[in-house]
């Protein structure tokens, strides 16, 4: 972890996607852009079946983008007051997180006192991919072990290709450029989410 401390991961981000830090709302910041529906119509009372949809699907997608080392990398956003981070779910994944300082930090803009702390962590095997993207699926279903203050990105430097499972409702997949997407815009038809296909359709259209 500390030789990831030593990259300039802003200037990295800048120079491949154009941000400064993963955007919360990726579907809408890119112009090739992915929304995968993972709990669909499963009323979340009772959560498990919400939960098993949503993660069979966000793994499936992940499975599908990252076969085989290199891995992405995991910048893990925390917003809450350093000492109420809960590191131990991602501690279990990743290994220790809580004893390291961020990577860089971001005061949100119009929220004073606010900061966005951000961690970079390597993942070694594609198990941890998984574990992470379950993480962030089960916390707004109150389901545990589950996310506690903080949300994961997957960034793929190389392919310039960014994965968000923004809670279990949904997956937001971006890429810089567009053909680097279209094997899962095909794969994953029936998954689009109908509310912005429309706009997927006409970004991935050969015509």
């Amino acid at each position: 972890m500390e030789e990831d401390l030593k990259e300039d991961w802003q200037q990295r981000l800048l120079d491949r996607f154009g941000v400064s830090a993963p955007p919360s709302a990726l579907f809408y910041q890119f112009d090739a852009a992915l929304r995968i529906e993972l709990g669909g119509d499963l009323a979340p009372d009772p959560p498990i079946r919400r939960f098993e949809q949503a993660a069979y699907r966000a793994t499936q997608v992940a499975n599908f983008l990252f076969s085989r080392a290199p891995w992405p990398l995991a910048f893990i956003a925390s917003w809450r007051e350093s000492q109420s981070y809960d590191f131990a779910p991602l501690q279990k994944v990743l290994g220790d997180l809580a004893s390291k300082r961020p990577a860089f930090s971001i005061e949100e803009p119009g929220q004073a006192g606010s900061t966005t702390n951000w961690q970079v962590s390597k993942i070694k095997q594609q198990s941890q991919i998984h574990d992470l993207l379950k993480l962030d699926i089960a916390h707004d279903l109150g389901l545990q072990p589950a996310a506690s203050g903080t949300k994961t990105w997957l960034v793929d430097f190389d392919r310039a290709i960014m994965l968000h499972a923004y809670d279990d409702r949904g997956l937001d997949l971006v890429a810089m450029d567009k053909k680097d997407l279209l094997p899962a815009f095909d794969r994953f038809q029936s998954w689009l989410l109908d509310y912005d296909r429309a706009r997927m359709e006409h970004i991935f259209s050969r015509g």
